[in-house]
């Protein structure tokens, strides 16, 4: 990949090779792609746009009411004609003449001509392969044979492998959100808001004309114990940690990093007891992230690490077949330790479900493969909701001290996380915010 080349230009050469790895997914036939219309918030105002994902994967073009056709002598991108209160109210748009040199397509039309154009394809091909919501839009213009299933995981496969221009994107991503972090836990100190260091590191994003790839989660104290926290309102205090979740989107691609901060500047002795429990499960979880491993293995590889650390803390205990029975470690982390990456903050995966065997049973069996991104990120939090259910006392009564436990409620969370790439023998770390005690506090140093 040209270095010189800036993320636009990426966007636009990795989309045209995505068309044609769909097109050769699916020969002979022609593939419809809608993308999203703006979204109504009240009366004439709406919610900032964001292209759909599928759109972006093969188009890289980011603006609302488009349609895209792909067929096996090129492709036909439909746009909005732009009228007099566009230019007076919005300002200059796309016209077909500025899109097909700006994104590098055989034809650009406006969304007046889709129906011809469709109707001429319809002719000469036997199949169309689309959404399910644009089924019964695309029958009322033509008899064509329709496929939505095959269209579905076709995308997926594509979308799930990274190519070299996706993967420049990702690391663009994930570099700006590293030094986002970082100028995080440069800013921080007692007595702040939540909300004032999401507009610190939305800020920094900001500056590299990035935005952010899902909505930034900024949980001191108790707050860290929810896993989706979202209010970010609260006054930081001495002695709390601050459990940052948060990334950077470049035009589209996004990166999904976390970080547990002290807001005092040093963790106490019981902090980083726990943070160097969760660091570790991380470490030895992405070391074991290759070709091969399902996702199975590697939630695995991580709670044996936490059950470990946990049991050397006292929080643990009983007898091996008890604990590998119960997996009482679950209890402390109640989610994955890894999602694809990659266009969505969750994106997409291609597995084969067996009869009657729910999704994500099928996603854990899915092996990893050379250019899949993903996250790994083990989490140890105590949540009231769950220590303290009637089920739970009685379930792992004999392999969790909960007296002990009582003495971290109001603890919070802590949760590390990181973007990685899987490589042909292993995998490669694509972000770098401090994560390591001394590097943490030595970031946090002018705050002692």
């Amino acid at each position: 990949m040209d270095a010189i080349m800036n993320d636009f230009e990426i966007s636009i050469e990795a989309a045209a090779l995505n068309r044609k790895r769909l097109i050769e997914a699916l020969p002979d036939a022609i593939i419809v792609v809608e993308g999203n219309d703006l979204l109504t918030r009240s009366g004439d105002t709406h919610y900032p746009f964001r292209q759909n994902s599928d759109f972006i994967f093969l188009s890289a073009f980011h603006h609302p009411g488009a349609a895209l056709i792909i067929h096996p002598k090129g492709e036909i991108l439909f746009i909005p004609e732009v009228d007099q209160k566009h230019l007076v109210w919005l300002g200059e748009a796309e016209t077909t003449k500025s899109a097909k040199s700006d994104y590098k397509l055989r034809r650009v039309c406006y969304q007046g001509s889709f129906e011809q154009e469709f109707k001429k394809l319809a002719d000469r091909y036997n199949l169309c392969y689309c959404a399910p919501k644009l089924m019964s839009k695309l029958k009322k213009l033509s008899s064509i044979k329709m496929n939505s299933k095959d269209y579905r995981s076709s995308l997926n496969r594509l979308r799930q492998y990274k190519q070299e221009g996706e993967i420049e994107l990702m690391k663009r991503a994930a570099n700006v959100t590293s030094s986002a972090h970082k100028e995080l836990m440069k800013k921080l100190k007692p007595g702040m808001h939540e909300y004032e260091l999401q507009a610190i590191f939305e800020s920094h994003l900001t500056n590299e004309q990035m935005c952010h790839s899902f909505a930034p989660i900024v949980a001191s104290g108790k707050n860290a114990s929810v896993l989706h926290y979202e209010k970010n309102n609260q006054k930081l205090k001495k002695g709390q940690l601050l459990l940052v979740d948060a990334g950077a989107e470049a035009f589209g691609y996004a990166a999904d990093v976390s970080r547990t901060i002290p807001v005092s500047g040093r963790y106490s002795k019981v902090q980083a007891r726990l943070y160097s429990l969760v660091l570790q499960a991380q470490q030895k979880t992405i070391d074991f992230c290759r070709p091969g491993v399902s996702f199975a293995d590697i939630n695995e590889c991580c709670s044996l690490s936490l059950r470990e650390g946990l049991a050397d803390m006292g929080i643990i205990r009983g007898s091996s077949k008890g604990i590998d029975k119960l997996k009482p470690e679950a209890l402390f982390m109640p989610h994955g330790v890894s999602h694809m990456l990659g266009i969505d903050v969750h994106d997409v995966a291609c597995f084969k479900q067996k009869r009657g065997e729910e999704s994500r049973a099928a996603f854990k069996r899915m092996e990893l493969g050379e250019d899949m991104a993903i996250t790994v990120e083990p989490g140890l939090y105590f949540i009231k909701a769950l220590l303290e259910d009637r089920k739970n006392l009685k379930k792992y009564s004999e392999v969790i001290d909960f007296k002990l436990v009582d003495r971290y409620k109001g603890f919070g969370g802590i949760r590390i996380e990181d973007d990685i790439l899987i490589t042909k023998r292993g995998n490669k770390v694509l972000t770098y915010a401090p994560k390591e005690i001394e590097e943490v506090e030595g970031c946090m140093e002018r705050m002692t």
